[in-house]
């Protein structure tokens, strides 16, 4: 899969650009970190083989963290999202979910505790087929018994076709290979890693229940933080 190559030499490349290779690196980063192989643990710091090339088109599809303009790809966000949990990993259980419009993949979990004693979860619904779409339900349940009792913000990040995505907006905007500047600002607005939910509880509950409508492909960040 060399890194130059991109949707206008090979049309399947196209999962670059979009939510597809942002929930995959979620996937494959908490594979990478599993406990299951002694060899892989202690793992702190990671890196990419990507870059900025310049002279690509808008939306090359090649493997890089930036496309024409230099606009952040979907995949960033999810290097954002890696970035904001704790550093202690906590126990997380996961398994397969139904996709309600036959979308359903591999749900998984990567939960952590941070040092300000909160703590963050990062649950994802992905299928290896980058066509498949569809959504699918997800009861989550963190139990952290250091938030108990204690005013706490919660506050939920989404990455999916109509969140944190640049690509989209630059679909929904006819595809320009060489957008105007108005354009650019359009697209700059989605190319974050977009906040949904911001909410305080006075009182934590010792553990907190929600349930969730996850697209496939799609992440969603829940972070605990005591005020």
């Amino acid at each position: 899969m060399p890194a130059h190559l991109g949707v206008f030499g090979t049309r399947n490349y196209v999962f670059r650009n979009t939510e597809y290779y942002a929930v995959f690196q979620l996937q494959l980063t908490a594979a990478l970190l599993s406990d299951r192989d002694p060899v892989r643990r202690g793992v702190s710091l990671a890196t990419a083989w990507a870059w900025y090339m310049e002279g690509d088109r808008c939306v090359e599809g090649t493997r890089s963290f930036f496309t024409a303009s230099e606009i952040a790809t979907p995949v960033t966000n999810a290097c954002r999202m890696l970035a904001m949990p704790g550093r202690t990993r906590l126990c997380a259980r996961s398994g397969q979910v139904a996709g309600r419009d036959g979308g359903g993949g591999a749900a998984g979990a990567l939960a952590t505790a941070g040092d300000d004693g909160g703590a963050a979860v990062i649950v994802w619904n992905h299928n290896d087929d980058q066509y498949a779409r569809g959504a699918s339900r997800v009861d989550l349940a963190a139990r952290h018994p250091g938030c108990a009792g204690r005013p706490v913000r919660i506050r939920e990040y989404r990455i999916d076709s109509e969140h944190s995505n640049s690509h989209t907006a630059w679909v929904r905007l006819g595809r320009p290979q060489c957008p105007t500047p108005e354009q650019i600002a359009a697209i700059r607005a989605r190319e974050s890693l977009e906040m949904v939910s911001d909410q305080t509880l006075s009182g934590c509950p010792g553990t907190i229940t929600t349930t969730l409508t996850l697209p496939c492909p799609g992440a969603v960040l829940v972070r605990i933080c005591p005020r």
